[in-house]
């Protein structure tokens, strides 16, 4: 019995693994269509400013702290925080009915880019559909939060290990993990300081 057990867990991980890989690619098409909106609506930039992960550039041990930061942080405690805890609780005290759900998830994933107002307006735009897309998914999911977390971390990896090798001078408006996108979690120093710095 204790080896079959040991199977459905296994398979369960197995599901939860593929669903991340899904989720991660639902996330970043929500990011470019972020993008894709901004493009529309404003003639300024359509890209959040990359310009505070200039201490990752070519820093290796950097990087790895501040993976290990953004997968504390960012990837579990933001899904905790936004999707576990802010999307049940906006459903349960909100309007009762069909429209409950529908109107928690697009509530969090308000707060969600509002909570990313130091990344500008397209920054805001870009995290706040990303949101939505992590709502929906932890519904579609039957609240597998742990899906959401290893999709997190996937993008946070892409983000920070493409800042990583990004090269001189491609700082600022225009670096992305896809076009349009940026998601972070991690250490956001001020701009202009080597390093990461306390907020």
């Amino acid at each position: 019995m204790a080896s079959l057990s040991g199977l459905a867990a296994s398979a369960r991980w197995a599901r939860t693994v593929l669903q991340a890989v899904i989720v991660l690619v639902f996330a970043l098409a929500a990011c470019v269509a972020g993008s894709l909106v901004m493009m529309k609506v404003t003639p300024g930039p359509t890209q959040a400013d990359m310009s505070g992960y200039t201490y990752l550039q070519g820093n290796l041990p950097m990087l790895l702290l501040a993976l290990a930061g953004v997968y504390v942080v960012s990837s579990f405690g933001e899904e905790v925080l936004y999707r576990g805890f802010l999307l049940n609780r906006l459903a349960a005290i909100g309007p009762h009915g069909k429209a409950s759900w529908p109107l928690a998830a697009l509530t969090s994933a308000v707060i969600f880019g509002l909570a990313h107002f130091d990344w500008g307006i397209v920054g805001v735009v870009q995290t706040a559909f990303m949101g939505l897309a992590l709502a929906i998914a932890y519904l579609v999911t039957k609240r597998n939060l742990w899906a959401l977390v290893l999709a997190h971390a996937g993008m946070d990896t892409m983000l920070l290990v493409q800042m990583y090798g990004a090269p001189p001078g491609s700082w600022g408006e225009g670096i992305s993990t896809l076009p349009g996108c940026r998601r972070s979690g991690g250490p956001r120093p001020r701009q202009g300081r080597s390093g990461p710095s306390s907020r």
